[in-house]
Parts: C-alpha cells; structure tokens; sequence
C-alpha cells in the first residue's frame, strides 16, 4: 500500500491513484469510503512524518451521526485504527501531568475495564494536508490491550497541548468502496 508523495503534490495535474482500484493509503479529503455499511466522508487528511521516509496518514471521518479518525499506518506492518477523540478526564491518573513531569505518560493505562499497555513511543511531525500551514512537531505514545484489538493514542504538541483517542484495530478488508469526489 504505497503512500504518495506528499511534497510535490500538485493539485491541478492527474489524480496519482486509479480511480476504478483506490488504495487506503490513497484516500485524501472529499473521498467516501464504505466501513460498517455506512458511508463515510473524508473531512480531513493528517500526514505523519516518522523520519527516515517512514509516513503515515489520519484522516477525520464523517457520517450523519458519527466522527471518527481513521489512522493508516504502514511503518512496521500494516495497522489501521479507527479511533474517538475521548477526554483526559476519563482516565484514574492525571496523564497531562505523568508527561510534564516525567516526559512521558504512565506505562500502563485501564479504561473501560481494559488493561493498556504502552508499545510505542514515536517523535515525529503532521500536517493538515489540506492547510497551506507549517508541520508541527508531536509525539505520540501508542497503548494496546491484552488481545490487541483495542488502542489508546495520546499525542502531544508542543509543551502542554494533549490529545487523547481510544479505538480498536480494523482489517483491510474492513474499508471497502473508495471514492474520489465527483467519481
């Protein structure tokens, strides 16, 4: 699943996908995918740069009831998330302040009567590919159950802004019925 070339993307050129086959690291913003049997429309495209040419992708998801982030990411192996904004009050331990004085969150996080433990600790920059704005430098700590069905995503950026997202891990085949706007 090859990611496109986010750096010379010019919009006015030929759609670099095929648009009877669109991949899931091709999705970008406008599209519509099918997940659950529901229609979802991509309202925004965030692009992850890990260093070392290693890329991934999130974008927020819509329908007329729901929002979602839908993350792809293929550093590794392939791992698609799709994850909820949640609040960092929900949580026993105050996580915001694990970080500021210890640089990082606890190593073990319980939400709803789940154990997490974290994995992954990973430095990087995003953008909104759809913003003319800068990157912004995060890092993110990624957290996995038992089974590894179940994922709590905490970014920071900058010194005190934290984002939290709880989710579970979807196949592939999960996404089906891409398409681009107007297709």
């Amino acid at each position: 699943m090859p990611f496109k070339k986010f750096f010379s993307r010019n919009k006015d050129k030929e759609p670099d996908y095929d648009p009877n086959d669109i991949q899931l690291g091709e999705i970008q913003t406008g599209f519509v995918l099918e997940y659950d049997m529901k229609d979802w429309l991509v309202d925004a495209t965030y692009i992850y740069d890990w260093g070392n040419e290693q890329f991934s992708q999130r974008h927020e998801i819509t329908n007329e009831t729901e929002s979602y982030f839908l993350s792809i990411n293929e550093v590794n192996e392939l791992q698609i998330a799709l994850l909820k904004k949640i609040k960092l009050s929900l949580f026993e331990v105050d996580i915001s302040n694990e970080i500021v004085k210890n640089e990082q969150p606890p190593f073990k996080l319980t939400f709803q009567n789940m154990n997490f433990t974290r994995e992954v600790e990973r430095p990087g920059y995003y953008i909104n590919e759809d913003s003319d704005g800068d990157w912004s430098e995060l890092i993110v700590w990624n957290y996995f159950e038992a089974s590894n069905q179940y994922t709590i995503r905490i970014e920071q950026v900058g010194e005190r802004k934290f984002d939290v997202y709880f989710g579970r891990l979807i196949a592939d085949y999960e996404i089906s019925n891409i398409f681009a706007p107007g297709e």
